[in-house]
């Protein structure tokens, strides 16, 4: 029979009296924490008196209701007052930042993950995305690190469960399939008998109501002669227990109406023939006590073989422990007795999980009670998938493809299934992977290929600096599964080599350029054919192989077809003749014989003033400055000398020139430190700067970019540096 019990104490008008409820919580929370909880019912009365749930009841009933339930499961002050917030959050327009702002955060936290399960509804429905199931899968875990989330979520669905005959037929039975096919099994999971059983004959009376009233009014017509014979029967085995002296406190057990249902269906037989209709349950002091009283039993009545189950020595997958046999009575009736002891009765009603709420914190008692809370949520999440009938690739979505381990503080993190502590080091932080240098495993030495397992504690042992090797991302080797920590190797590889990949990419775009009978053109012309920013990143592209030379013929090709045919649409290049005159330009460049010449400094050579400069003429962006012993002007000489042309430094004083100087010197600390300083002193601006060490030479590479404002200048501060301890060279690139 569906049973209801509640501690709440209703007024005449049928609501709830919350002054005369707090009153009876004192004795169990501190005066502090009934504080809070009483701030929460006001709260609610005072800002949503009037506000209904689907089930008529109000918003505070309903979280009085909740909040019953989870004291009875003995939970702390924080989820009595989630359970209170809970009904506001369903169903008004309150948001999770409302309540930040006046309750605690782990509250609120608890709020949120606890209405992350109605996610539960997409996959019975078939229709989950990837992004729900990583949702859900995130709400696992949550799950994992909180119990009180699951128990809210069950204390909820069971009050809403006693009141949903006020919804209609069509929605009862909707909801209760889906309580029937989630929720049950989980309280069942979590050894959460009362509420298991609750939840089930409540969502049968919605799902099965004639099967139900049939079962019912086969107990009731039978009610007062069984409860006569379970009388008669109570007598003589409390007289058998005083004989022997063992304390015992005996009653009859109320079967529910759900799980004789299933006997049935699974036996294939009438409620007739279901053995444990009539039942007793005895509860003693201790072990050795429930085999004493089991050898009482079988002495004084006959038994059945196949229906006797010791759950005490072997307990079920959900903890429960018990002693079940059925006896024959003198009149041939059948007796199921189930004993135990007075603990192992509190777990089975309420269960274990409230009594583990990780108070405690870490050790290995925690840390064991994580990995077995865990795989009861797996277990209930097949059940479901399979009550659910969850699409195949949904399921594997969920659980085949994915492996649940723990870092060192408690958390439980989600990998790839075959991931390895390497995988696992990179999850945590990209530093702690380039980093890593070993591993251990449940505390033991472990390979960094080695994989994982469910409930794995993994400790990650790094070294000062990072250093990732090559051989991680060779497949045959075995060290990573996920492309993530792929993804944040290669990324690293890729920045370190930056320096040396610009260097070889402007070797192999020259080459290139010279082979097309091409100068003077910018790399950064083809930046967004590829995508990048920059001509530094266009050329490290090519050095590093990003850029294949197919890629990069076809783009110069390309550009040369482009120019080609707007040199139609071009003016032709002026031939120029000396004139006695020199006319300035905008930059402070003196070209010779013409006047207001749009000019600027090449990229590539970087002229300076003080510089020996020469200028060339370009197809429509004015005239480029090089120095005269720049390479790609030497080759435009010999290739288009008519486009060079005379050009001088005018007035400077005012303006700050781009140089790149490259600085070797041997490997030591605080090298980089030592230059930058004296650029400093000399107030000089850094834009850029970058190095590397050739570790084949044991030297470091310095390769930065200031902004100086003349030949004097350069030289002085070259001077400096040059004086640097280990410096062997420098030299403007």
């Amino acid at each position: 029979m569906v049973m209801v019990t509640s501690a709440l104490l209703p007024l005449n008008d049928g609501n709830v009296d919350s002054s005369q409820w707090l009153h009876n919580i004192e004795s169990t929370f501190t005066p502090d924490e009934v504080a809070q909880i009483r701030a929460a019912c006001a709260f609610v009365q005072n800002d949503f008196e009037i506000l209904a749930t689907p089930i008529k009841l109000t918003a505070i009933n309903f979280g009085l209701e909740i909040a019953n339930v989870l004291i009875k499961l003995e939970l702390d002050y924080e989820a009595i007052i989630a359970a209170l917030l809970y009904p506001v959050l369903q169903y008004s327009e309150l948001t999770l930042g409302d309540l930040e702002e006046v309750f605690s955060r782990p509250i609120c936290k608890l709020l949120k993950v606890t209405l992350q399960m109605d996610s539960f509804g997409e996959l019975q429905n078939n229709t989950a995305t990837g992004k729900e199931i990583d949702n859900y899968r995130r709400m696992l875990l949550s799950m994992v690190d909180d119990i009180r989330v699951v128990l809210l979520k069950l204390a909820e669905r069971t009050v809403f469960m006693r009141h949903i005959d006020v919804l209609p037929k069509k929605q009862q039975q909707h909801i209760s399939k889906r309580v029937m096919d989630v929720f049950a099994p989980l309280a069942n999971r979590l050894g959460i008998l009362e509420l298991k059983w609750e939840l089930e004959d409540l969502s049968f009376l919605r799902t099965s109501p004639t099967e139900y009233k049939h079962i019912a009014k086969s107990l009731n017509e039978r009610r007062i002669d069984r409860e006569r014979f379970v009388e008669r029967f109570e007598d003589r085995l409390k007289e058998l227990l005083v004989a022997e002296k063992i304390e015992a406190v005996i009653s009859g057990r109320a079967k529910h109406i759900y799980s004789i249902w299933r006997k049935m269906e699974r036996k294939d037989v009438g409620y007739e023939e279901i053995y444990d209709a009539i039942a007793l349950r005895v509860l003693v002091n201790n072990v050795e006590d429930c085999y004493k009283t089991l050898s009482l039993v079988h002495r004084e009545w006959q038994h059945v073989p196949a229906e006797f189950d010791d759950y005490v020595t072997t307990p079920k997958a959900n903890g429960y422990q018990s002693i079940h046999t059925v006896a024959i009575s003198t009149t041939g009736k059948n007796v199921e007795v189930q004993i135990r002891t007075h603990e192992m009765h509190e777990a089975s009603e309420h269960g274990g999980a409230a009594h583990w709420v990780y108070k405690e914190g870490g050790g290995e008692d925690g840390h064991q009670r994580k990995i077995h809370w865990l795989r009861q949520l797996l277990d209930w999440q097949r059940e479901m998938a399979v009550a659910s009938e969850i699409p195949e690739e949904i399921v594997n979505g969920l659980t085949e493809n994915r492996i649940y381990v723990f870092a060192p503080d408690g958390r439980v993190v989600s990998l790839p299934k075959d991931s390895t502590p390497l995988d696992f080091a990179y999850y945590v932080h990209t530093e702690i992977g380039h980093k890593c240098r070993g591993a251990k495993i449940n505390n033991k030495m472990v390979p960094l290929t080695t994989k994982l397992t469910l409930g794995d504690r993994i400790d990650i042992l790094t070294g000062k600096e990072a250093n990732p090797s090559r051989d991680w991302l060779n497949p045959q080797q075995g060290y990573l599964t996920s492309s993530r920590a792929k993804a944040k190797i290669h990324a690293w590889f890729k920045k370190r080599d930056f320096d040396k990949n610009l260097l070889d990419g402007q070797t192999i775009y020259q080459r290139e350029l010279k082979r097309h009978h091409l100068s003077g053109i910018d790399a950064a012309e083809f930046t967004q054919r590829f995508h990048l920013k920059n001509s530094d990143e266009v050329l490290a592209a090519i050095g590093a192989g990003d850029i294949r030379m197919p890629q990069l013929n076809g783009a110069l090709q390309e550009w040369i077809k482009k120019e080609n045919s707007a040199k139609d649409e071009l003016e032709p290049v002026p031939q120029f003749k000396p004139k006695a005159r020199k006319q300035k330009s905008p930059k402070g460049i003196l070209v010779e014989g013409v006047g207001d010449m749009l000019t600027s400094i090449a990229h590539c050579c970087k002229a300076l003033p003080g510089d020996p400069i020469i200028g060339y003429i370009t197809l429509g962006r004015g005239i480029s400055i090089h120095r005269d012993n720049c390479t790609n002007i030497k080759n435009e000489m010999q290739h288009h000398p008519e486009r060079i042309t005379k050009v001088s430094w005018g007035d400077v004083s005012k303006q700050n020139y781009v140089v790149d100087l490259v600085i070797e010197a041997n490997n030591r600390s605080n090298l980089l430190r030592d230059a930058t300083k004296i650029i400093g002193d000399e107030n000089i601006n850094i834009i850029g700067l970058n190095s590397y060490s050739d570790k084949h030479k044991d030297q470091s590479i310095i390769n930065i970019s200031l902004e100086i404002s003349n030949q004097d200048e350069l030289s002085r501060v070259q001077n400096r540096l040059t004086s640097i301890q280990d410096v062997v060279s420098i030299r403007r690139q």
